[in-house]
């Protein structure tokens, strides 16, 4: 048999590890969503983009000078949703919005403006976006978007 002492040790050593693992896995999920919402506001980026580089705009629209992409507030008010516009000569289309982040939120409002034909950011310069968790440890992720909008580069994961 085993005295009371041993099974204590044992259950007390068996909690820890299993403490341990769960918040391992709890960080790691946090951090999977984190990047999949960054995967997802390359995804829109990449969609506007093609629309101002290969002239796709709305019905109604005579020429097109620009697309505006920015942050805009979802039903709860936090800044989850993108919206872009076409800017046309005969004036502004309807604005689309798309909820891009599922668990993570905008830490400041922005807008890109996409020049047509290039799909290249007006003015021609760097933009840093940062996205932060709204789980329990709220990391934040930034992300650098080049002016020819290419890929987004994550610079560094914070805690």
């Amino acid at each position: 048999g085993y005295t009371l002492i041993e099974l204590l040790v044992t259950i007390t050593i068996v909690v820890l590890l299993s403490g341990t693992s769960l918040a391992a896995y709890l960080s790691y999920n946090e951090n999977r969503l984190l990047d999949s919402d960054a995967r997802n506001l390359n995804s829109m980026l990449g969609k506007v983009r093609s629309k101002a580089k290969f002239l796709e705009y709305p019905a109604g629209c005579t020429g097109l000078l620009n697309f505006t992409l920015s942050t805009d507030l979802d039903s709860e008010g936090e800044r989850k949703i993108l919206k872009y516009v076409a800017n046309c000569t005969s004036g502004t289309t309807e604005p689309v919005l798309e909820q891009v982040l599922s668990s993570s939120v905008f830490l400041a409002d922005f807008s890109l403006v996409i020049a047509p034909q290039t799909g290249s950011l007006e003015p021609f310069v760097d933009v840093e976006i940062t996205i932060k968790s709204t789980k329990a440890t709220q990391k934040t992720i930034k992300i650098a978007v080049s002016k020819l909008l290419g890929n987004l580069n994550i610079i560094n994961n914070e805690e």
